[in-house]
């Protein structure tokens, strides 16, 4: 296969009967998904002359919407550039104007925002479309009447972009990385081998799809292997997920740490343990701790599964293996293809068991980030990808990350960057410098903390920082705590020393 809407082609034409999306509102078989992809396709290449390689935004929940806009848009050719449902104007003014999409589509919830964020980032040229009826906007339902299903022949996209995947960058703005159908496939078919993902499979998706460990695991390896997805929401409240993950026969469950953190300490009714079918739990997207490891697997006897990836890399590197040695802290050995090793700040390779950053070579490695040569010269040096965590490899080729990329804060599986909130709390007048560094809760969850030091003789308030911040960034980037300081502790150079920035005094203080 050269291309990803050969997959569910292929899988649709072996399983036409097969369900391939159970959600709240509907439940779909695999040959009903591939004829709205068509349908749509037409309506994109038809009525709103999508192109090859036209970008186009798609703003959507986890729903058969967001699946069967993602794979029209690649059926006409076109590039998919999924937002987070949470981004605020800003970040999706600055996202359109860097990729200079020719349509949006989306939901009537999101479609004043778009509109608002086209003016903003004066790209008027941008078309939306509803994916449902939406009063003022041009929506799918007026086409389908007379649309013509739209099937393009030569799918020899293997070289082509597939999708570009905006990630918050440490300047401070996000990059797109640019992926291709080669990178995505070549990771479906290493990630399959190392997990045993089967067509019989009920697979969870609640994380985002958006995300690319949520879109890789929850949407791509079951279409790959012909399996069926089963949409909700949330997990929470606990209880009433259990009921309904036994009721519909889930059998794999991607998640990130915090969720199997509060199974772990949750009381599990014997019933969920009599007839519960999970085989097999997957946490990525942050750092599973040891505890939280053996007290999930100890309580609710599933094997806990931690991979390792990110975006640049489509997005999985390494995985445990479900038959075999895992060990903990470890997120096990390189994918089939993928060459991992340790080096210095020298750019050395280090011997086994060192400590250093872990580069990455393999077909998974992006093309680049979109519009932007400097920071992927940065980021690709002679194939490798400088992933900037902190990693050792054991003799096993186990890789162990000793510590994620600087100053970064994973907040339920998304990442922030601090640079990212700091640009923001700076371009607020009464803000002189901002420092945003990493709280935790109770229950190892990562926040935002911002540290301010108010420009002369200003004053100002966390309430009236707090709305800035909201109407500028997604709300799991905004701040949950602020302090404020007279200066901060720098480098000869100049250069905020956040280390020594004491909370503990600061709350002392108060």
């Amino acid at each position: 296969m050269k291309s990803l809407i050969e997959i569910l082609e292929n899988t649709a034409r072996k399983k036409p009967l097969k369900e391939m999306i159970v959600s709240p509102e509907e439940r779909l078989m695999y040959f009903q998904v591939i004829n709205r992809v068509r349908r749509l396709a037409g309506i994109l290449a038809h009525d709103f002359h999508v192109e090859d390689g036209d970008r186009v935004l798609i703003q959507l929940k986890n729903s058969s919407q967001f699946i069967v806009s993602y794979f029209a848009v690649l059926e006409v050719g076109a590039v998919p550039v999924p937002l987070g449902i949470f981004l605020s104007k800003n970040e999706v003014s600055y996202i359109m104007k860097d990729s200079e999409p020719v349509l949006a589509l989306s939901v009537e919830e999101f479609l004043d925002k778009l509109e608002g964020a086209k003016i903003e980032s004066g790209q008027e040229q941008v078309r939306l479309l509803s994916m449902d009826e939406a009063g003022q906007y041009d929506n799918v339902k007026k086409y389908l009447k007379h649309v013509r299903p739209y099937y393009r022949k030569n799918k020899d996209d293997f070289e082509k972009i597939a999708v570009i995947i905006y990630t918050s960058g440490t300047t401070g703005y996000p990059k797109g990385v640019m992926l291709t159908h080669g990178n995505l496939l070549a990771n479906l078919k290493a990630s399959v081998e190392r997990i045993p993902f089967q067509a019989s499979d009920h697979v969870l998706g609640f994380l985002p799809f958006y995300h690319s460990f949520a879109f890789t695991v929850c949407v791509l390896i079951p279409i790959y292997v012909g399996a069926t997805i089963y949409i909700r929401p949330s997990v929470i409240p606990l209880q009433k997920f259990m009921w309904w993950a036994v009721n519909n026969g889930i059998t794999m469950f991607p998640g990130v740490p915090k969720v199997f953190y509060l199974l772990a300490r949750s009381k599990i009714p014997l019933w969920f343990r009599l007839f519960n079918r999970i085989r097999m739990c997957i946490s990525g997207a942050a750092p599973l701790d040891e505890n939280t490891l053996q007290n999930f697997e100890k309580t609710l006897r599933i094997p806990l599964l931690e991979g390792y990836g990110l975006s640049e890399a489509s997005p999985v590197v390494s995985a445990n293996p479900l038959m075999g040695v895992r060990k903990a802290l470890s997120v096990g050995p390189s994918l089939e293809g993928v060459d991992v090793k340790i080096i210095d700040k020298d750019e050395r390779e280090l011997s086994v068991g060192s400590v250093g950053e872990l580069i990455v070579k393999g077909p998974n490695v992006m093309k680049g980030y979109y519009k932007k040569e400097e920071e992927t010269k940065e980021a690709i040096k002679n194939g490798w990808l400088f992933t900037g965590d902190i990693a050792r490899i054991d003799e096993e080729g186990y890789i162990f990350i000793v510590d994620r990329k600087k100053d970064l804060i994973i907040v339920n599986g998304l990442n922030v960057y601090p640079r990212e909130v700091e640009v923001v709390l700076e371009s607020y007048p009464k803000v002189k410098e901002a420092a945003v560094i990493k709280g935790m809760t109770t229950t190892f969850s990562e926040y935002p903390i911002a540290v301010l030091v108010i420009q002369e003789g200003a004053e100002t308030s966390v309430d009236e920082l707090n709305c800035f911040c909201q109407e500028r960034l997604s709300p799991y980037k905004v701040p949950r705590r602020y302090y404020f300081c007279d200066s901060f502790p720098k480098t000869p150079t100049g250069k905020t020393l956040k280390r020594e920035i004491k909370i503990e005094e600061m709350e002392a203080a108060k």
